[in-house]
C-alpha cells in the first residue's frame, strides 16, 4: 500500500545520500511520509480530522500533490485493500 500511495504523490526525484547518514535520513523521510499520509487520509477521506477550511482538496493546499495525484489517490482509498488496511490499523 506504500508504494503505491508514494508513487502517485510524489514525483520521480532520484537523491545520492551517503552511506553512513542512509539510514537515518530514511527514518526519517518515513515518519514525515507516514504523517504526510495521515493527514491526508484523517482530513479528507474519513475526516476524523478538521482540515484547512479555505482548501476543499489537498491539492490546493499542498504544492506537491496535484489534482491528478489526489483523485488516484481517493480511488484507491475506496479499494477493498485500503479499507482492510485502515480497519487492521485503526481498531
Amino acid at each position: 500500500m506504500t508504494l503505491f500511495i508514494f508513487y502517485f504523490l510524489l514525483p520521480q526525484t532520484e537523491y545520492h545520500i551517503d552511506e553512513k547518514m542512509k539510514n537515518n535520513v530514511l527514518k526519517n523521510v518515513c515518519g514525515a511520509w507516514k504523517g504526510f499520509k495521515t493527514k491526508l487520509v484523517s482530513g479528507w477521506i474519513t475526516k476524523t480530522r478538521e482540515h484547512p477550511k479555505n482548501h476543499k482538496e489537498p491539492y490546493e493546499f499542498y504544492d506537491g500533490v496535484t489534482k491528478t495525484q489526489w483523485e488516484t489517490f481517493k480511488k484507491y482509498c475506496e479499494t477493498e485493500e485500503f479499507k482492510v488496511c485502515f480497519l487492521c490499523f485503526h481498531n
